[in-house]
């Protein structure tokens, strides 16, 4: 529509609990500079230079809302609490006004009079939150029940995820598999969250070296 500025699909984190506080950031739509967007570049950028672990996570989420934090939410999935569909999920509320971890109701929210930053109210027109089923017809879909409308399918069985090979490469195909073969391995970023130890004390961050600034982003509209 013409008033649509932002969508993302929920993310099923919390869903188990009926808490679904989190925004699936593989797929997503946004205008330039949208408040969403620059409140989670902003935590983001805070949060690698401040070399935060889950703990220092939980200390930002309770300076902004109090001893009373659902902690549960923050230790389930720190990992994606930091830069993934979590961390997305609390900038967004926290645009909003929300309380951080709110969970997120799927349908459009007016943004209509929204205050953000130093600026006054004004209307960043309309967001849409969508379905994400993991498991819809043996496939992971983003879609507008509303509207009966299918957006994206991922992770569809049969299809694997590995680069093509053909019987007959063009220079770019065989340049771009002579880059992947010469590329590192890195490990999944699952592996951050294996091992017994505090969620951002070791495989996260290359050094402990904190910086004690603050950066703030701001956007400018006309």
């Amino acid at each position: 529509t013409d008033s649509m500025s932002f969508f993302a699909p929920r993310d099923v984190v919390g869903e188990y609990a009926g808490e679904t506080f989190c925004l699936w950031n593989g797929i997503l739509g946004s205008e330039p500079g949208h408040p969403f967007m620059v409140r989670a570049a902003e935590r983001v950028v805070n949060m690698i230079l401040e070399r935060a672990d889950m703990y220092d996570m939980e200390r930002d989420a309770c300076m902004k809302t109090g001893p009373s934090v659902e902690a549960w939410k923050i230790r389930s999935e720190p990992l994606l609490l930091s830069s993934g569909p979590c961390a997305l999920g609390v900038a967004v509320n926290e645009a909003l006004g929300r309380y951080v971890l709110s969970r997120f109701d799927i349908g459009w929210v007016s943004l209509d009079g929204l205050q953000f930053g130093d600026g006054g109210p004004r209307d960043y027109g309309d967001a849409l939150f969508m379905v994400g089923d993991k498991h819809d017809l043996d496939a992971f879909r983003i879609s507008d029940p509303d509207r009966s409308f299918l957006l994206a399918s991922t992770d569809i069985r049969g299809i694997t995820k590995e680069p093509r090979h053909v019987a007959n490469p063009t220079r770019a195909e065989k340049r771009r598999e002579l880059l992947r073969q010469k590329a590192p391995v890195l490990p999944h970023y699952s592996e951050a969250a294996r091992d017994e130890f505090i969620w951002g004390m070791h495989k996260v961050y290359h050094d402990d070296l904190v910086n004690s600034e603050v950066l703030e982003f701001t956007a400018h509209y006309q």
